[in-house]
């Protein structure tokens, strides 16, 4: 896959530019490979550890297993959305090529990294 297409996709997303994108796309590859983003999230170490005896289950921090390149890319990225939504001149000008679909879940206040399957490319 070639970068631009793919790159141009991501940096719709609030927080993902050039670097992230190229970062991205770099460290974990072919986003197609993850049937669902709980893989994709796995993958890079976002999942809290577990541990679960019988009937207990307790939750810990993230397993910081996987791509540490990529986790701390998303984990950034994602301090962007601790701020309101405000459609820029900038934004609106990075995403004017992208198709409506994209840029419409690009623009969603609560998307997140779990929307990558769907604006990076089709199954």
């Amino acid at each position: 896959m070639a970068f631009r297409p793919i790159g141009a996709r991501t940096s719709a997303l609030r927080g993902i530019k050039l670097v992230s994108a190229a970062t991205l796309v770099a460290e974990v590859g072919d986003l197609t490979r993850f049937d669902n983003p709980k893989q994709l999230m796995a993958y890079v170490g976002l999942v809290p550890s577990e541990h679960s005896s019988g009937a207990r289950t307790h939750r810990g921090r993230i397993t910081r297993a996987g791509n540490a390149q990529a986790r701390t890319t998303l984990v950034e990225a994602g301090w962007s959305y601790r701020l309101p939504a405000r459609e820029e001149r900038r934004y609106r000008e990075r995403v004017a090529d992208l198709p409506e679909e994209v840029q419409a879940i690009g623009w969603k206040p609560g998307a997140t990294v779990s929307a990558f399957p769907s604006i990076v490319g089709d199954r």
